[in-house]
């Protein structure tokens, strides 16, 4: 009896065992395919436009709706499209959902065909679209507080991207043809992220993220950020654009530019627009990274200084393949300091890395460079003017 008790004992607790265990199964079998379920009902609420017999323009149904996706085809379109605050601008195909500025545009030299314009926007996604500015709107895209992934930007007056502001990630597109016909500052830029307006709140540490996307002929710089802090340039094939350079930084720090792959014409284009950050030690040349600071922070412009960025793995060639540049002949220290450029290969460069902050130049402040590909061998330091 007592034998038969104690065999008793496990059997129902295996019986309890294997009931828990079905139970549990079964909970999570049920929780996962609500999940799902939720996904996919969230993936089906964007309103898909147009719709039939549609009645409401695309500004109409982005105001009306969170999520709005645009069937396939070509959008003439005579006014930007703004959105705002957790909206989602989404296409059914990039190379073949196209929005395009047409005639009657109305120009203010700020617009964007598509465009997030208020300071307090944030939760804004933009997707798999063609923004065709047709040489007709100033950029194709104005964004801040938004994630741009997998858009064709391209035909803008003066650029492709601007930032005017915080929280924006550009991934996973194409920024092509931009700044031919830039009234304002010619020429223009594939991407343009600026600070300038952001005066009563400095340093304006937008902190944009630009990452794997194809930057190309476009008709100024391939990325210009002016005075702009902590962004991330990563990733990036940058190729065949014009102007000085295809990475620009003025007055910017706490930048990682890393892992981009930077092929730029080597001409004798340099930055006009400020004549102090332009020379070298075969004078005025266009440069594949190019850091500049030309006044003092206490000269009226807080915090106009280029220090703390990192330039790592980059491989990147032009007539200087790193320029670092600055105001030193007025005072030793305006010039890029405290930046760490390392493990860069700038093979194919007339001349490889350049740094105008020579050691001990000041009291303090040299740039830090290691295993730098600078004259064809690896652990090579830049040349010194």
């Amino acid at each position: 009896m007592i034998k038969k008790k104690f065999q008793t004992k496990p059997s129902l607790l295996n019986f309890l065992l294997v009931a828990f265990l079905l139970i549990t199964v079964i909970t999570s079998v049920t929780v996962v395919k609500q999940k799902q379920d939720l996904r996919s009902k969230a993936q089906t609420t964007c309103y898909l436009w147009p719709a039939t017999n549609e009645t409401k323009s695309l500004q109409d149904a982005i105001n009306s709706y969170n999520c709005v996706r645009v069937k396939r085809g070509i959008y003439n379109l005579t006014q930007p499209i703004t959105l705002w605050s957790n909206k989602t601008l989404t296409g059914e195909s990039r190379d073949e959902t196209i929005l395009k500025a047409s005639d009657n545009w109305p120009n203010n030299g700020l617009e964007g065909v598509v465009q997030v314009i208020r300071n307090d926007v944030s939760g804004v996604d933009i997707s798999n679209l063609t923004i065709d500015a047709n040489q007709i709107s100033t950029h194709a895209m104005v964004v801040r507080g938004a994630v741009v992934d997998n858009v064709w930007a391209k035909n803008g007056k003066c650029t492709g991207i601007t930032i005017p502001g915080p929280g924006t990630t550009v991934k996973n597109s194409i920024i092509e043809r931009n700044g031919d016909s830039c009234p304002v500052a010619p020429p223009g830029a594939g991407l343009y992220a600026d600070g300038t307006g952001d005066k009563n709140n400095p340093p304006p540490r937008f902190a944009p993220r630009i990452i794997n996307n194809t930057i190309k002929d476009n008709y100024g710089p391939g990325i210009d950020i002016n005075t702009v802090w902590n962004g991330v340039i990563q990733g990036n094939t940058i190729t065949n654009n014009k102007g000085w350079a295809a990475v620009s930084l003025y007055s910017s720090s706490y930048w990682n530019v890393s892992g981009n792959t930077i092929n730029h014409p080597a001409t004798d284009d340099y930055q006009k627009y400020h004549p102090l950050c332009a020379g070298g030690p075969n004078g005025k040349k266009s440069a594949g990274i190019f850091l500049c600071e030309d006044y003092d922070q206490n000269e009226g412009q807080p915090n106009t200084i280029t220090t703390y960025n990192t330039i790592e793995n980059n491989r990147t060639a032009s007539w200087y393949g790193i320029l670092l540049i600055g105001n030193d002949e007025q005072t030793p220290y305006l010039v890029p300091r405290y930046n760490t450029i390392r493990n860069n290969n700038v093979y194919g460069s007339w001349h490889g890395c350049v740094d105008d902050y020579k050691k001990g130049q000041g009291s303090g402040g040299d740039n830090t460079w290691l295993n730098n590909n600078c004259s064809g061998t690896s652990n090579t330091l830049p040349s010194y003017f």
